[in-house]
């Protein structure tokens, strides 16, 4: 059984995770 709790952990480690690839794509366009 998943909490709540646990499972807004995962998706915000998952945004962070998005952002950095982002931040790292938009470095190398440089």
């Amino acid at each position: 059984m998943f909490t709540n709790h646990a499972a807004q952990n995962d998706t915000k480690r998952t945004i962070e995770s998005h952002m950095k690839m982002t931040m790292i794509e938009s470095i190398r366009r440089w």
